[in-house]
């Protein structure tokens, strides 16, 4: 049997996790900005989580003292030997690090005057050769390394601004001479795991009445006029990198931008965050959150944000930013996770990894309430979604290996329940190919004595899928009787489920009971208040617990699905209240009427996660309130943005046989149109309706046991080749219209 290779991200086979072995090569694909997003080719969004890296002695360990630097004297070999093995330390995903991106700072140690000692806004010693030189034998080679560990680059000019700046004076004209350099640089220009930051902290900058100051649309629109020059340069030299546009105020007012923003394609604002900016506590949640909604959230709104700095840790610890993760920290992620647009960055390694060692601990002594330890563990918890894709993952090609224990034994290899291979096996292992689109089951269809199929794996678009680690297979003798998990053997007619091929949008079983996840808590799945079944009960997060009022039965409807309650006698389920489509609309417990407002979109986010989407709009779906998962709040509708509390993991416990199937189905008349029947074999369903009318037909025995299943078909005749034992069936065609129930004699 052969196994799988380890993987370099998380794949999911099923519903079941694989271990994520490593980090680096990871794929960097061109990243753009579509609207206030951050996105791959695929079109998926793409949030990023990493640490500032400073090419300079002082901030590369000198800084404890002379017996710590990393390396002196401008020491190529050195600095680049110590960076990239924090780099190499950050993406170690074994230790625990899930980093993918750095803020790589062109220090004016390499770029000014050899032994300068000016401060950082000082632009007085800035040396042209030697700048050029630091980007050929320093920056490309760490952005070179980057890439190998599947890290993208935001990439900062020398130095700080100063105290004011102004458009054509000494520091507008020299980031004119930077960015003219850098993008036209064959090493960084288009580059694919490449990003330009257009400045440093800006202050104050003087406004058209030649006064100075920051907080006033007159300055806002001034900084505007500043850096639509550098950005229309570097589009004219050919270069589409995203550009990160800096704020005022230390990188922290932003308001008047989204008013009069700087135009052009792949534009987004570059932010930074510490305890006590805006002149306020923010470890006070309110102060923090009317701080953001003043300052930030207003280019939030519009594009996409970067926080390429920030830091926190009580006193103790010397941060640039005193606070705590229970206060400021905490403020800080809550922001980050509600807007679902923005990107951020620890300071330093030293933020990270003690004293920026690579090889040490974590930093600060593990203590939750500095930066380090809860970084670690959410940068962790966000490398599970909103990663970069290596393909679209729209080729379709499938390969099946299978071998029969006769080699008479007959499968049909399906997508989205349509039959598009039928395949006679011999006893050796052999491949079989196919191209289409849609969840993937291998079915069983002529189950005898001797007759047994063994299935190996799938392969689909390029993803390989261990048969015996597929929860859904329908054929396999277990417990004493058909049907089980976990198992290549099908020992009964019946099929292995695989994940969905070709863009397929969910693997979910029809009448399937699945717990819902939140990515947010993987303790915690979506739960039906006090188990409450009446209309309007709360639905909210809460942890597992194995009851009823946590499992929900998932219906197909045409394209979309119903989420019935398992706890409900009649049947309730999961509803947009009113049918409303506002943002904060109440998602509840109601009265099945099986209407749009009851039909949500399901979609893989990548990774087992999937966000679930109204039918009513496309751009909203589930969501919890600030992503609260104490229970308090319940859940809504609202703009999907894909942070972790708007992806959730479906966790296949059993399939539901349909209620009452023997005594309901014994009393009604033939009222589905069958023949021949009796039949010998094969035989043909007539379905009436109109073309829009949507069916799912199942086969069940007079136990009630369901042992074929076709979906998705249309009004008209369907030749059905399944393969049944002698004996009595029931067939059931379900649609949103109607139900059509009647006995078939096989002889």
């Amino acid at each position: 049997m052969k196994k799988l290779k380890k993987a370099l991200i998380a794949v999911f086979i099923g519903m079941i996790p694989v271990q994520i072995y490593a980090w680096p090569g990871m794929p960097t694909p061109v990243l753009h900005v579509d609207g206030k997003n951050l996105k791959d080719p695929c079109g998926n969004n793409v949030l990023l989580h990493g640490v500032a890296i400073t090419v300079s002695p002082w901030f590369n360990g000198c800084m404890y003292g002379s017996s710590y630097c990393r390396w002196d004297n401008y020491d190529v070999t050195g600095c680049l030997n110590y960076n990239k093995a924090v780099m190499n330390s950050l993406t170690n995903t074994s230790a625990g690090w899930y980093l993918n991106y750095i803020r790589l700072h062109i220090d004016p140690y390499w770029t000014n005057n050899r032994g300068a000692n000016v401060p950082e806004n000082d632009i007085s010693q800035f040396n042209v050769t030697n700048f050029q030189n630091c980007v050929n034998q320093v920056i490309i080679p760490l952005i070179e390394h980057a890439k190998s560990r599947g890290m993208y680059v935001i990439l900062r000019p020398p130095g700080v601004c100063p105290q004011n700046i102004a458009i054509n004076d000494a520091y507008y004209n020299y980031l004119v001479t930077v960015w003219t350099y850098l993008s036209q640089h064959s090493g960084l220009k288009n580059r694919d795991n490449v990003m330009f930051e257009l400045a440093n902290e800006p202050i104050n900058i003087r406004a058209s009445d030649g006064t100075y100051g920051q907080d006033a649309q007159k300055y806002y629109d001034a900084l505007k006029n500043f850096f639509q020059p550098i950005v229309n340069l570097i589009r004219n030299n050919g270069a589409n990198n995203v550009l990160w546009i800096p704020g005022l105020g230390y990188q922290s007012l932003y308001r008047g931008l989204a008013g009069n923003r700087v135009t052009g394609s792949n534009i987004g604002y570059a932010v930074h965050v510490y305890p006590g900016y805006w002149g306020l506590n923010l470890e006070n949640a309110t102060n923090f959150t009317n701080a953001w909604n003043t300052h930030i959230k207003p280019v939030a709104d519009i594009a996409p944000i970067a926080i390429t700095e920030t830091d926190w840790a009580p006193a103790q610890y010397d941060t640039w930013g005193e606070g705590t993760t229970n206060g400021f920290g905490t403020n800080l992620k809550g922001r980050i996770d509600a807007s679902g647009n923005v990107s951020w960055n620890l300071l330093s390694p030293d933020n990270l990894i003690h004293m920026g060692d690579p090889n040490g601990g974590t930093a600060y002594d593990n203590n939750w309430q500095a930066c380090a330890a809860p970084c670690k563990s959410w940068f962790a918890q966000y490398a599970q979604s909103n990663l970069p894709a290596s393909s679209c993952g729209t080729t379709g090609n499938i390969t099946v290996r299978a071998r029969g224990t006769a080699g008479s034994e007959q499968i049909q290899i399906k997508l989205n329940g349509t039959v598009v291979s039928t395949v006679t096996l011999t006893t050796t292992m052999t491949n079989y190919s196919v191209t289409g689109s849609g969840t993937l089951q291998v079915q069983f269809t002529n189950d005898g004595t001797g007759r047994d199929v063994q299935v190996d794996y799938a392969i689909i678009d390029g993803t390989t899928y261990q048969a015996e680690n597929q929860a859904i297979n329908t054929g396999v003798w277990q417990n004493s009787t058909c049907g089980g998990s976990y198992s290549e053997w099908l020992h009964c007619n019946g099929y292995i489920q695989f994940a969905a091929s070709g863009g397929g949008t969910t693997g979910l079983v029809n009448n399937g009971v699945y717990t819902i996840e939140f990515q947010t808590d993987p303790t915690k799945v979506l739960d039906l208040k006090n188990g409450t079944d009446a209309n309007g009960t709360v639905l909210r997060p809460w942890s597992k617990n194995g009851a009823t009022a946590q499992e929900w039965v998932a219906v197909s409807a045409n394209g979309y699905w119903r989420f019935i309650s398992n706890a409900s006698a009649s049947n309730r389920c999961i509803d947009l209240a009113n049918a409303s489509t506002s943002n904060g609309t109440s998602i509840r417990l109601w009265d099945n009427y099986s209407n749009d407002a009851q039909a949500w979109q399901v979609t893989s986010a990548g990774n087992g996660y999937y966000k679930i989407v109204s039918k009513l709009n496309t751009s909203r779906g589930w969501d919890i309130p600030n992503c609260n998962m104490d229970g308090n709040n319940n859940l809504q509708l609202w703009d999907y943005y894909g942070t972790s509390c708007q992806l959730y993991k479906f966790n296949y416990l059993r399939t539901k046989s349909t209620r009452g199937d023997k005594s309901e189905i014994s009393e009604i008349s033939n009222i589905l149109e069958i023949y021949p029947n009796p039949a010998a074999d094969n035989f043909t369903v007539v379905l009436p309706g109109t073309e829009q009318e949507k069916f799912c037909l199942g086969i069940y025995s007079l136990e009630g046991k369901k042992v074929y299943e076709l979906s998705n078909l249309n009004a008209g005749e369907h030749f059905i080749n399944v393969g049944l034992k002698k004996g009595i069936y029931f067939i059931k065609a379900d649609s949103n219209l109607s139900t059509l129930i009647s006995r078939l004699s096989i002889q």
